[in-house]
């Protein structure tokens, strides 16, 4: 027969008296609400497709009498938009370019999902450069840049939306400085931007929308060889690799101050210098909008946030030879952008 010793009989009985107590004093002292608990069972909403309707919708940047040709009607001079005020669209077209409407959101024929969408005109309404962002008129279709040596056009085609760096950077008017920051919030004076309506009679719970962006920018620099030059302190900074600057915004306002969605320049899709042609090419961009993950989210924005080039002498040789500022260098294929069209489907 084993014996244990009186020291370990003591500490069994001590942890035996421990064990009783524990399980029977704490149990007896928990309110009864706590004895018994209930899980309360949690609903969610399944998400809604609306069903029908229009799936697509296309803004043509393009400004024109006629009914067919564009989504915007000639403003009357070059005076611009306001700060922060865009320049409305008021003709929307399907898919395929057939138009759906004519008289703006709310009317007939305007997708009820899609409101306003707007430009960012320059001019001394906002006391910038007239002839940075417009569209384009006969001074664009003849201009002229030297590239290489040589002689080309490189102006917008007539009546579509461009931006002219030389023009934004260089100017009798305030010129928009190389180290004036677009964040995305009104006060841009270069933007697109389109309001969805969330009311989910129309764009459902579980909806999306693919933005389509057609587009042409170009610049003269090259991204440099040594990656290392787009950072400062280990940060990346993407104007460091680019003459140009463009940054998407998904807001819940249009005044919204937020972080970034999308850049969408760089990469340039091209190089006017490069052998001595202006950069025309039209580049595509698709762009998935996340609605579904924010009831709240309502407001894309594209905003031309810098150039880094204006000081360049290269610049001005370039895109603006014999520059004269009542006119302006009208050289969006020099270093620019020329916006073709956007369409919005709901997926």
């Amino acid at each position: 027969m084993k014996v244990w010793s009186p020291a370990f009989s003591a500490i069994l009985a001590f942890s035996a008296f421990g064990l009783t107590a524990c399980t029977s004093n704490t149990r007896n002292a928990l309110p009864s609400t706590a004895r018994r608990t209930t899980a309360t069972p949690t609903t969610t909403s399944a998400a809604t497709i609306v069903s029908g309707g229009v799936r697509a919708a296309r803004i043509i940047f393009k400004a024109t009498t006629d009914d067919d040709g564009g989504s915007f009607y000639p403003p009357t001079d070059h005076s611009g938009t306001l700060p922060g005020v865009g320049y409305p669209a008021i003709r929307v077209f399907d898919a395929a370019g057939n138009r759906l409407g004519k008289d703006g959101p709310g009317q007939t024929g305007w997708p009820a999902w899609l409101g306003a969408v707007e430009l960012g005109l320059t001019g001394t309404n906002s006391g910038t450069p007239a002839h940075c962002a417009r569209f384009a008129d006969t001074s664009d279709t003849s201009a002229t840049c030297q590239l290489g040596g040589v002689t080309v056009n490189c102006g917008a085609p007539d009546s579509y939306y461009r931006v002219s760096e030389y023009d934004c950077t260089h100017s009798s008017s305030p010129a928009i400085t190389p180290a004036t920051v677009a964040d995305g919030t009104v006060d841009g004076n270069v933007f697109i931007r389109a309001t969805f309506n969330r009311d989910t009679a129309y764009l459902g719970t579980g909806e999306n929308i693919l933005a389509v962006l057609e587009y042409a920018a170009s610049g003269l620099n090259a991204a440099p060889a040594d990656p290392s030059a787009c950072f400062a302190s280990g940060v990346f900074k993407p104007e460091k690799c680019s003459d140009l600057l463009w940054q998407s915004y998904l807001k819940k306002t249009a005044g919204e101050n937020i972080s970034p969605f999308l850049m969408l320049l760089p990469p340039l899709p091209s190089l006017a210098s490069v052998a001595s042609t202006s950069g025309s090419g039209i580049t595509t961009r698709q762009i998935l909008l996340p609605l579904s993950g924010d009831p709240e989210l309502r407001v894309f924005q594209v905003n031309r946030v810098k150039t880094t080039v204006s000081g360049d002498a290269a610049f001005t040789a370039a895109c603006a030879p014999g520059f004269d500022s009542s006119v302006g260098a009208n050289s969006p294929h020099c270093v620019g952008a020329v916006l073709v069209a956007i369409t919005f489907y709901r997926i």
